[in-house]
């Protein structure tokens, strides 16, 4: 499967990141002195304008500015559960103004930026994080899926590379992520399967693992035993999607809008599976099995020029 899915919640987004690096609570808490006075800056300076907002960055201290900051990523947050990637885009935009040395609001930047199809922005957005933060193997697993986007198959690869090095210890996410760029590039397809397997030696029952060893296995054209990965994954798969009935039963807003966001990632999840089980049903001569799993991975969202791939 598409290699961006690295540290995705429920919501198929990444998982928010604060200046400390771990994930922010959702929980509401009680505002601090300190938080209702960040939010009274940040309103009055979003009246008065930008000219009094550039005068009021050169005399605000780099704590009140990072506090400014954070509360605007919050913002972010939000949008982004509730799918509005325009409205979070601005925030983060807004943020970075504040606070340009920060990678993890490039990284959401960078996230939202490709779900919304800007593929260059995105990959200047995690180009900025590789430069803030160069021995991050996961900059380069998220600049490499931005250059995959481009189809800049070689480069996405070095990036993967260097992300493996970087890493140290076995990473199967990471393993898998360069077996597949390999495979949608058709190069290395051994060593590609190298990679899935080392994967699958430690996460047996992962469907996007599986996804990857029966994509390689079909390109390789060992047919039969890519038909037999193909099948558990979709079946894996299909236990953990979002029913529709489950999306109908919300009657909050936003609750659907979220629920919503968590279907849209499963089916797209799917979707890839589905293509890729048409396409080796088409390799064995199986025409009506092969046709209607095309249609269905169409159906449900494969769309590589939208990084559903």
């Amino acid at each position: 499967m598409n290699p961006a899915d690295v540290k995705l919640d429920k919501l198929g987004f990444p998982l928010p990141y604060s200046f400390e690096s771990t994930p922010p609570s959702h929980e509401p808490r009680p505002e601090s002195n300190v938080a209702k006075r960040v939010a009274r800056i940040v309103l009055v300076l979003m009246a008065v304008g930008a000219g009094a907002a550039a005068i009021a960055q050169a005399e605000l201290g780099e704590p009140i500015k990072q506090s400014i900051a954070e509360w605007l990523v919050q913002g972010a947050m939000r949008n982004l559960m509730l799918d509005d990637i325009d409205a979070a885009i601005r925030d983060l935009d807004r943020a970075i103004a504040w606070c340009d040395e920060a990678p993890e609001i490039f990284k959401m930047r960078g996230h939202a930026r490709l779900e919304k199809g800007d593929v260059q922005g995105s990959l200047d957005d995690f180009t900025k994080v590789t430069e803030l933060t160069p021995r991050d193997a996961e900059a380069f697993l998220m600049r490499a899926t931005a250059l995959q986007r481009l189809q800049q198959h070689e480069a996405a690869i070095a990036d993967l590379n260097k992300a493996v090095e970087i890493h140290g210890e076995v990473s199967p996410m990471l393993l898998n992520s360069r077996a597949y760029f390999r495979a949608l590039a058709g190069t290395e397809l051994d060593e590609a399967l190298e990679d899935v397997e080392q994967a699958l030696d430690r996460e047996q029952d992962n469907a996007a693992y599986l996804d990857t060893r029966g994509y390689i296995l079909y390109l390789k054209g060992d047919h039969g035993k890519a038909l037999i990965d193909m099948n558990r994954a979709i079946m894996l798969t299909e236990r953990k999607r979002i029913s529709p009935s489950r999306l109908a039963m919300a009657r909050d807003p936003d609750a659907q809008r979220i629920l919503g966001r968590q279907k849209r990632a499963s089916d797209h999840e799917i979707a890839v599976m589905y293509h890729h089980r048409g396409q080796i049903q088409k390799a064995l001569g199986n025409e009506p099995q092969a046709e209607a799993d095309l249609r269905k991975g169409d159906r449900l969202g494969y769309n590589p020029a939208e990084g559903v791939y």
